[in-house]
C-alpha cells in the first residue's frame, strides 16, 4: 500500500507550519517539494488613507461536522474597524475544492439576520445602491474557482460587525484512500479563536488526527469523536487540519428533506493493474509564467519536473497573456535551467494557450503546469482532441474549469507527492463510466478518476438500493447498500449535490445561468449565478423585490402583504420606462435646439470658476494630494501650473478619434472621448487642426531606476525589462506601478512587453470593473484594440446595468472599424451606441450618458453612409425613431469619462479668448456648451462648439471628490 500523501502524512507527523508541509518518505525518496502557502481568510479595504489601518478579523469561531465523505462548516467572524470613519470591508476567502457557501448572516441592530439567495447581478446592484444611501446591507458572492468574498457595509468607526458563513465541502482524499478536512485560519492576532470538530464513530471510523491546535486531541463523546479548543490572544500560524487515516472502504450517508431522500456513497477505488509504460522521449511543457505564481507554487511544480526523464526532449512553451514561442531543451537539466530564468509577470489567458495548442497539435505527452487562475480568457479553454494533463499548485484555482478543459486529467499537487504525480501522468487511472443501480436518480459522479476514493451523490427513490461503479472494460466496484432506514433529517447531502452540480455548470456559467439560478434558489447555495444578500429594513426588501428570510417572521408577513403583484410591477416598470424616454426626448430636443442656435440668449459674464482671471497659457493639473482630500470646488490651491493638459488647436476635429488623455494620476485615469468626422466645408477646415498631449511623467522611483538601467546598459528592451522585474518585486501589488511602466514601455515601442505588463491589472482586479476599464483604456490608447475589446466585454458582463459599459465597447469597436474599414466592427459599434442611448437606465447619470451616446450614434451613422466599404456591404444600422436622428456637426467636441463610481470629476475648457466653460458657466458668449454636471461617477461630461474661432482651447479635468466608502 502506498504511504499517505503530503497533506495526510504531515498531519500524522504533526509536522505543521504556515508555509511547508513535509511529504512522507517513499521507497525511493525524492526531494521534498515546498507546497503553496495556505490562503487564509483576510479583510481588505482598498484606498485607505496613509494614516489609516485596514479593518481586521478580531475573533474567529468555527464549528465543523463530518458526515461520511462530506463536512458542514459554520464560521462566526467579528470584523473590527480601528479608524475614525465608517468603511466597507471585503472578507476574501478560498474554500476547499468542490465546496460552496450555503448560508450567510449579518448582525443588524444587534441580531443576526439571515441572507437570502438572489440572482448575482440583482444582489450586487441592490447592495451598491444601499451602500450609497449609507445603510446596512451585506452580500456574499462567488468570485471565481474556489475564491469567495463577502462585502460588509458599514463597519462603524472604531466599531465591529459580526457575520456568519456556512459552507459544505467534500473531504480531500489521498491516492491511498486516507481522508482529511482543512479549516483555513486567519493569520492575524485574534482576541478569541474557538474550534469545534465532530466526527461520527460508527461504521469503523478511526480516531481522527488533529493538527494546527497544539497538543489537543479528539475525545469520545456520545457516539462521536469531538475536539473543542478555545484560545485568547492567539495568532494562528497554521490551518487546522483533521486527518482520517484508513477510514472504512465504504462511507455512506443518507438524509431526508421532507419526502425526499438523498445519499452520498463514497467507496475506496480498487487497486487496478497499472501498465508499466515506457516514458515518452518527447514532451510538451506548457508553463504558467504569469505574475500570480508564487515561489512556493513554482517550487511544487519544479519538483514534478525533476522526476521527468533526464534524457528526453522537451518543448517548453511559457504562457502569460499570450503563449511565447517554443523553446526546445535537449535534456531535463536544460529544461530546469531554462525554468530557473523564467520571468513571472503578466496575466493568464488559458484560452489563448489552448488555441495555440490546437493550431500546432503534437503527439508528444503534454503537461500543463499552472496555478489555476485564468484572469484574461473570455471563454473556457478548448485544447481540442489532444488534451494536456494539468498539474495545479496554486491556493486559488478553478479546478472544475481545468477538469473540463483537460478531460478530467487534473493533478492537485497540494495532495500528491511528485512520484504520485508522475504515476498519474504515465498511466492515468480509469474513470467512472457509469453508476449502476435501481431506485436511484439525479446521480452525480461519472467521469471522476478512480483513484483514492470515488464519491457519488444522488436521490434515493426506493426504500433501498445497491450501487455499483462501472470503471469500464468489465471492471466494477463492490456493491454499496443505501437505505432509507435510519436516514437522518438534514440538508448536507442535498446541498453537496447542488454544489457539485453548480461546479459542473460553472465552467460555462453564462450558458448555464438559468439552471445555476434555479439550483441556487432551491438549495440555498451561492454560485456563479447567485449571491446571498442581507437587508436591514422592510423598505429595502420591498424596493429591491427580494423575499426576506422566514426567520424574519414579521417582516416576511408584511412583505408578502405589501409586495406588488406581477402585473403591478410590470405596470410600474412600463411607467418608469415611459418617464425615462420622455426625459430623453426632452433633453435631446434641448441639445438640438442649442445646436441650431448655439449663442446664449444674452451675453453672460464669466462666473467665478476654477480659473477665473488666470492666464490662459497656464498648464494645470490636479495633484495627488488634492484628489485624496476631496477639496471644495473653490480650493484652487490644489492645482499646480506645471504639467499636463490637452491643447486643441484650430478647434476642428480630424478624421481619426481624439487621442486619449493621459492619466492625471495613476489611480484616477481620465480619458477624453473621440470626436466625429466632419463633412463638407468643415472637412477642409479640419486639415490644420491638431491635438497635443504633454507626455505624462509620474517621476516615480521605479521608472527612474528603469530609465537609469537603460541609459547605463543600453537601449534594448531586455535591459529595461530586467530592471522592471527587479522593481516589480517591490511594487507588485500597486496598480499604478503597472500603469506607469506599461505606458513607458509603449513609449519605447516595446508594445508586447507593455501589453504583458498591463495584463497584471486583470489579476489584481479579476472582477473589479474600475481596474479592468483602466486596463482596457490603456490598451486602446496604444491601439491594441483586440485586447481592449476582450477586457471591455468582460466589464459589460460584470456591469450590465451601466450604460458606460456599452459606450466603451462602442468607442473601441468604432475605432477599430474605422482603422480596418470593417463593416462588422462598425455594426457592433452602432449596436452598442444604440443600447447605451435607448435603454431605460436605472442609475443617476444614465440619461446623460444616453444623450452622449445618441450624438455618437448619429455621427457614426452619417460617417458610415459616406464611407466606401471594401465589399460593398455597409454596416447594419439599428432602427430608432426619426425624432432622434440628427447629426450635430461640430468644430469641437470633448467628452470626459472616468473609471470610478460615486466620484465627481468636472470638465473645464478655457476658450481662446480666456472665457472658461464649466458646469457653473455652461453657455459661453461664443456659443460653447458644457453638458450636465455628473457628480455620481463615470461621466461623461461634454464640451461642444458648433462654430469654433481659431485658437488654442485648453482642456482641464478637476477631480472634485469622492463619496466612495472604500
Amino acid at each position: 500500500m502506498k504511504n499517505a500523501t503530503i497533506l495526510f502524512a504531515a498531519l500524522a507527523a504533526a509536522a505543521l507550519s504556515a508555509d511547508v508541509l513535509v511529504p512522507p518518505r517513499r521507497p525511493t525518496p525524492g526531494p521534498a517539494p515546498v507546497l503553496p502557502a495556505p490562503m487564509p481568510p483576510a479583510v481588505t479595504t482598498p484606498r485607505l488613507g496613509a494614516d489609516e489601518k485596514p479593518p481586521a478579523i478580531e475573533s474567529y469561531s468555527v464549528e465543523a461536522r463530518v458526515n461520511g465523505a462530506l463536512a458542514s462548516v459554520r464560521a462566526l467572524i467579528v470584523i473590527v474597524n480601528p479608524n475614525g470613519r465608517a468603511l466597507e470591508g471585503n472578507l476574501e476567502f478560498p474554500l476547499p475544492d468542490g465546496a460552496s457557501v450555503c448560508g450567510y448572516a449579518l448582525d443588524v441592530n444587534g441580531a443576526m439576520t439571515d441572507g437570502v439567495v438572489v440572482k448575482k447581478e440583482k444582489a450586487r446592484v441592490a447592495f451598491e445602491k444601499e451602500v450609497k444611501k449609507g445603510v446596512d446591507p451585506g452580500i456574499v458572492e462567488h468570485v471565481k474557482g474556489n475564491a469567495w468574498r463577502t462585502r460588509v457595509y458599514p463597519i462603524p468607526a472604531r466599531g465591529a460587525r459580526r457575520l456568519r458563513l456556512d459552507y459544505v465541502a467534500p473531504l480531500a482524499f489521498a491516492p491511498n484512500g486516507d481522508a482529511a478536512l482543512v479549516l483555513a485560519m486567519p493569520r492575524t492576532l485574534l482576541k478569541e479563536r474557538a474550534v469545534t470538530i465532530t466526527v461520527p464513530m460508527g461504521g469503523g471510523m478511526p480516531r481522527p488526527v488533529l493538527g494546527g491546535l497544539g497538543d489537543r486531541r479528539f475525545a469520545e463523546a456520545e457516539a462521536v469523536w469531538r475536539s473543542t479548543a478555545c484560545d485568547r490572544d492567539v495568532t494562528p500560524d497554521a490551518d487546522v487540519m483533521v486527518s482520517l487515516p484508513s477510514p472504512p472502504d465504504a462511507l455512506v450517508a443518507v438524509e431526508r428533506i421532507g419526502d425526499e431522500h438523498w445519499f452520498a456513497a463514497c467507496v475506496k477505488a480498487p487497486a487496478f493493474e497499472r501498465a508499466k509504460k515506457t516514458p515518452p522521449v518527447t514532451w510538451r511543457i506548457l508553463w504558467d509564467a504569469s505574475g500570480s505564481r508564487t515561489a512556493a507554487d513554482v517550487a511544487a511544480a519544479r519538483a514534478v519536473v525533476e522526476k521527468l526523464p533526464e534524457n528526453a526532449c522537451y518543448e517548453l512553451i511559457e504562457f502569460r497573456n499570450v503563449p511565447e514561442k517554443p523553446f526546445v531543451c535537449a535534456t531535463r537539466a536544460e529544461l530546469l535551467s531554462r525554468l530557473s530564468r523564467v520571468d513571472y509577470d503578466g496575466g493568464t489567458d488559458l484560452a489563448a494557450l489552448a488555441a495555440a495548442h490546437r493550431a500546432n497539435v503534437t503527439e508528444n505527452a503534454t503537461l500543463l503546469f499552472t496555478d489555476g487562475v485564468d484572469a484574461l480568457a473570455e471563454e473556457a479553454p478548448d485544447f481540442g482532441a489532444v488534451k494536456p494533463v494539468a498539474l495545479v499548485s496554486g491556493a486559488v484555482r478553478d479546478m472544475e474549469s481545468l477538469r473540463r478543459a483537460c478531460g478530467g486529467r487534473v493533478v492537485d499537487l497540494a495532495v500528491r507527492t511528485p512520484e504520485e504525480a508522475l504515476d498519474f501522468i504515465l498511466d492515468p487511472p480509469p474513470s467512472v463510466e457509469a453508476v449502476v443501480g435501481e431506485g436511484i436518480a439525479n446521480v452525480q459522479g461519472v467521469g471522476q478518476p478512480a483513484e483514492g476514493r470515488v464519491t457519488v451523490l444522488g436521490r434515493l427513490v426506493a426504500e433501498s438500493a445497491e450501487i455499483r461503479l462501472d470503471y469500464g472494460r468489465g471492471r466494477t466496484s463492490a456493491p454499496m447498500a443505501v437505505s432509507r432506514s435510519g436516514a437522518r433529517k438534514g440538508r448536507l447531502v442535498a446541498t453537496a449535490w447542488a454544489a457539485r452540480r453548480a461546479g459542473e455548470l460553472s465552467a460555462r456559467a453564462d450558458a448555464n445561468a438559468d439552471e445555476l439560478l434555479a439550483i441556487g434558489r432551491r438549495y440555498g447555495i451561492v454560485s456563479p449565478a447567485t449571491s446571498m444578500i442581507v437587508f436591514e429594513t422592510l423598505a429595502q426588501w420591498l424596493e429591491h423585490d427580494v423575499e426576506p428570510p422566514e426567520s424574519l417572521a414579521e417582516i416576511h408577513a408584511e412583505w408578502a402583504r405589501r409586495r406588488p403583484t406581477a402585473a403591478q410591477r410590470a405596470q410600474r416598470e412600463e411607467a418608469r420606462r415611459a418617464k425615462y424616454m420622455a426625459c430623453l426626448r426632452r433633453e435631446w430636443e434641448n441639445r438640438v435646439a442649442w445646436w441650431e442656435n448655439p449663442m446664449p440668449p444674452k451675453p453672460k459674464p464669466p462666473k467665478s470658476g476654477l480659473f477665473g482671471g488666470v492666464d490662459a497659457s497656464m498648464n494645470l493639473r490636479v495633484s495627488a494630494e488634492a484628489r485624496r482630500s476631496a477639496p471644495p470646488r473653490a480650493a484652487m490651491a490644489n492645482f499646480a501650473a506645471e504639467d499636463m493638459d490637452e491643447v486643441v488647436e484650430d478647434a476642428a476635429a480630424g478624421t481619426a478619434p481624439m487621442a486619449s488623455a493621459r492619466a492625471m494620476a495613476a489611480e484616477e485615469p481620465v480619458r477624453l472621448g473621440h470626436v466625429v468626422k466632419l463633412s463638407g466645408e468643415k472637412r477642409s477646415k479640419a486639415a490644420a487642426a491638431s491635438i497635443s498631449v504633454k507626455a505624462w511623467d509620474p517621476q516615480t522611483p521605479y521608472l527612474t531606476a528603469i530609465k537609469d538601467a537603460k541609459a547605463a546598459l543600453g537601449p534594448s528592451g531586455g535591459v529595461a525589462y530586467g530592471e522592471y522585474m527587479v522593481q516589480r518585486g517591490k511594487y507588485a501589488s500597486s496598480p499604478a506601478f503597472y500603469l506607469d511602466c506599461g505606458g513607458w514601455f509603449f513609449a519605447q515601442k516595446e508594445n508586447a512587453l507593455a501589453v504583458r505588463i498591463l495584463s497584471n491589472l486583470a489579476e489584481l482586479g479579476i472582477d473589479d470593473p474600475g481596474m479592468l476599464r483602466t486596463y482596457a483604456w490603456r490598451l486602446r490608447e496604444a491601439g491594441e484594440f483586440d485586447a481592449a475589446l476582450a477586457v471591455l466585454r468582460k466589464v459589460a458582463k460584470l456591469r450590465p446595468e451601466d450604460p458606460h459599459s456599452f459606450r466603451d465597447l462602442a468607442i473601441v469597436f468604432e475605432e477599430r472599424g474605422r482603422r480596418d474599414m470593417s463593416a462588422a466592427d462598425i455594426s457592433s459599434a452602432l449596436a452598442n451606441y444604440h443600447k447605451a442611448a435607448f435603454t431605460a437606465w436605472d442609475r443617476d447619470n444614465g440619461l446623460w450618458t444616453a444623450i452622449v451616446a445618441l450624438e455618437e450614434l448619429n455621427a457614426l451613422v452619417a460617417w458610415s453612409a459616406r464611407a466606401k466599404w471594401p465589399d460593398g456591404k455597409a454596416p447594419k444600422v439599428p432602427e430608432y425613431d426619426a425624432e432622434f436622428k440628427k447629426l450635430l456637426d461640430l468644430d469641437v467636441r470633448i467628452a470626459l469619462s472616468w473609471d470610478v463610481d460615486n466620484t465627481d470629476v468636472d470638465l473645464h475648457v478655457l476658450e481662446p479668448d480666456g472665457e472658461e466653460a464649466y458646469y457653473g458657466h455652461n453657455r459661453t458668449s461664443t456659443g460653447g456648451l458644457v453638458s450636465h454636471d455628473v457628480t455620481t461617477g463615470y461621466g461623461p461630461e461634454e464640451y461642444l462648439k458648433k462654430s469654433a474661432p481659431k485658437g488654442v482651447y485648453k482642456v482641464l479635468a478637476n477631480y472634485f471628490g469622492s463619496r466612495q466608502q472604500t
